[in-house]
């Protein structure tokens, strides 16, 4: 799982670069009588189109397939999923994805308009931002997890993973050159990275036979997050600069310390490993 965030957070570090790199000056192209004018930020999006073209293609002459011959009637006799047996904990996971992707997403679509707002960033600034972001939660959701999961359960990690991310929304407040901006959002990009692969780990468990259900269902409650984190997001920004923020802090690091709360012992245990590593 740790793999999987990593190749998923390779996007995030190429995606902002490409997007700022080809932000041009207007293009002008004249077919015969008539003249195409394409605006400057419109460039990222018809790369992006093709790029997503060409990808459909690969996927469908490479792309293997995952179930058997048989599928059909292995399908056909596998019981139905009994929300019962799971109990409340696969609710639980759920709603951690939920909020972990709520603060996530809150941050990424406020980013550029506080950037703009209050540090002066222009496209080039903010997409190299987002690339530090996601080289972070590239690198250490490999090296940190795999490290920390000799020491402590992946329910703690999660829990140091919100009150890191929501420390890091609440220093970006205060920062204001770009090394510090860098530097706190690396803090929540970390965060991050320990509780993306560790949750999905426990709710791919959790489901059992029907894993590729339950780890659907967690990508429904991952959009249910993205769509809550930019619909707020936006309008506490329009009702004040640094609310977003603000908001998103107090609910991630609230959402650390419950769960790390009855977890103690292996928070210091933690702490301990962090320190040695």
């Amino acid at each position: 799982m740790a793999w999987f965030g990593t190749a998923v957070s390779l996007g995030v570090i190429v995606g902002p670069a490409f997007g700022g790199l080809t932000t041009r000056e207007d293009l002008h192209f004249t077919l015969g009588l008539f003249h195409i004018k394409i605006e400057n930020y419109a460039p990222p999006f018809f790369l992006a189109a093709v790029l997503m073209f060409l990808t459909l293609l690969v996927a469908l002459r490479w792309l293997p397939e995952s179930l058997p011959s048989r599928s059909a009637t292995v399908l056909a006799h596998q019981p139905a999923l009994d929300w019962t047996k799971l109990g409340k904990s696969l609710l639980l996971l759920l709603g951690l994805a939920t909020i972990a992707q709520f603060g996530l997403t809150l941050f990424e679509a406020v980013f550029a308009l506080y950037a703009q707002e209050i540090l002066g960033y222009g496209p080039i600034q903010t997409g190299f931002v987002f690339m530090i972001c996601g080289s972070v939660m590239a690198v250490f959701q490999i090296i940190a997890v795999s490290y920390l999961s000799r020491y402590v359960s992946a329910i703690v990690q999660v829990a140091l993973g919100f009150a890191l991310m929501g420390s890091g929304i609440f220093l970006l407040l205060m920062a204001r050159s770009l090394p510090i901006v860098l530097g706190v959002v690396g803090i929540l990009a970390f965060g991050m990275a320990l509780i993306t692969p560790n949750l999905t780990a426990l709710i791919s468990k959790r489901g059992g036979e029907h894993t590729g259900t339950v780890l659907g269902i967690q990508n429904a409650a991952n959009s249910l997050g993205q769509v809550g984190g930019s619909m707020l997001g936006g309008v506490l920004f329009a009702w004040q600069v640094s609310a977003p923020y603000s908001f998103a802090g107090v609910l991630l690091v609230g959402t650390g310390f419950l769960l790390g709360w009855r977890k103690k012992h292996q928070l210091w245990l933690l702490m301990a490993a962090l320190s040695r590593w």
